[in-house]
């Protein structure tokens, strides 16, 4: 069975937040995150940063660990090839 492609619109509304966009350049820049990390790197509270990480992780955005008790967030490559292909359907083709 095809996997489903991912969603243009839940891409966008999950972008048109800054503070998630935030989020996934720390997770470039550090692989994995934590929740304690978002409250003390971008001054989140812990309701504030699971809000942010729920929405990503609803579409599979951002993909989990679990470390003994500790949830590690990170990016979920396979997602972003997949929008990268739903995207080049805009693309013209034979440029």
């Amino acid at each position: 069975a095809q996997k489903e492609l991912p969603s243009l619109k839940e891409f966008g509304d999950v972008l048109t937040e800054q503070n998630r966009i935030d989020i996934l350049d720390l997770m470039l820049e550090r692989e994995e995150i934590t929740i304690k990390d978002l409250e003390r790197l971008l001054s989140f509270t812990g309701s504030t940063a699971y809000y942010h990480l729920t929405m990503m992780m609803r579409i599979r955005m951002v993909k989990t660990r679990n470390q003994g008790r500790t949830v590690l967030y990170s990016i979920n490559e396979k997602y972003f090839d997949s929008i990268i292909g739903v995207l080049s359907k805009y693309l013209k083709k034979g440029e």
